[in-house]
């Protein structure tokens, strides 16, 4: 298993990142200070239990006012599973996936505003 070190360089050099990227500099410019997928700066808060898990999570979302899209991503950067969400509180299956930590992103209108670390056991 990752260390919380190694998991965070991997998403930092993971594909959606570079995409994350590449669209802040057209919308921001090259120069300009941007956040990464790491950065949780919005007033979006994000609730996930029980973690560590092996079946299904709840994820409580508060101070979201429309839909959502909830994404999982493996330490690769991989997305392994996505979900089309509006209400404040969803159940995310885990089933099938290997051990090891995932990240649990939010995308509202396909900008991350908020990501979170799962261990799935």
């Amino acid at each position: 298993m990752l260390s919380d070190d190694e998991f965070i360089n991997a998403m930092e050099n993971c594909q959606i990142c570079e995409e994350t990227r590449s669209l802040q500099d057209d919308k921001y410019g090259a120069g300009e200070e941007k956040s990464s997928l790491i950065s949780n700066d919005s007033d979006i808060q994000l609730n996930i239990s029980p973690n560590p898990n092996s079946g299904n999570f709840i994820l409580t979302i508060h101070n979201i006012e429309s839909d959502y899209e909830i994404k999982i991503i493996n330490y690769l950067g991989q997305q392994v599973r996505n979900y089309q969400k509006n209400k404040e509180t969803q159940t995310i299956s885990v089933e099938g996936l290997n051990q090891g930590h995932y990240s649990v992103v939010i995308f509202v209108n396909g900008e991350v505003c908020k990501t979170e670390k799962i261990i799935v056991e």
